[in-house]
């Protein structure tokens, strides 16, 4: 588990002690280590790679910052499965199914059988990564580049601004009737 940055919103949510108090009540404390912010790309890879699971219980927070969840494409990269609550833009970072599981926000039995699933019948890691790979940066630049081709070269569509003289008085003649 990585660190809650100090700025969060959540931050103040639940601290490492309290987390390790839960997991001891389940007798399972043994199976959790904090490893703190990792910023070596191989030691990244590392923890990914020696993962089952990439659990993200992301609680919805009014005004939470939490957009994307880049974290959860970031493990799909690896080939790590993520079970995470569906909220905010972490429904488009988990591809139910493919990519993970996407569960009711606070409904963590359902997250609990889920995490029990995959641990299970572990989805195919080349799926996972193939899904990932529609985030990478030359993807979305060439989506981007053809949805700007299609708008410019479909006839039907005309430019916001007109600067011909016909155009500018047929716009003119709409504004003043």
């Amino acid at each position: 588990m990585g660190e809650t940055p100090k700025s969060s919103l959540g931050a103040s949510i639940q601290s490492q002690e309290e987390i390790f108090k839960a997991a001891r009540s389940k007798n399972i404390e043994n199976h959790i280590k904090f490893v703190g912010v990792i910023t070596d790309k191989t030691e990244l890879a590392c923890a990914y790679e020696s993962a089952d699971i990439h659990v993200f219980p992301v609680r919805h927070i009014p005004d939470d910052p939490e957009g994307f969840g880049m974290v959860a494409i970031e493990a799909a990269v690896h080939g790590l499965a993520t079970v995470a609550f569906a909220t905010g833009g972490i429904t488009d970072a988990v591809k139910d199914g493919v990519s993970g599981y996407l569960v009711a926000s606070g409904n963590y039995a359902e997250l609990s059988q889920q995490v029990n699933t995959l641990l299970e019948s572990p989805l195919n890691s080349i799926n996972i990564q193939r899904f990932a790979k529609r985030f990478a940066w030359n993807i979305f630049g060439q989506k981007v580049f053809s949805s700007t081709q299609i708008s410019v070269q479909d006839p039907k569509r005309q430019a916001h601004a007109a600067l011909d003289l016909t155009s500018r008085a047929l716009k003119a003649k709409k504004l003043t009737y």
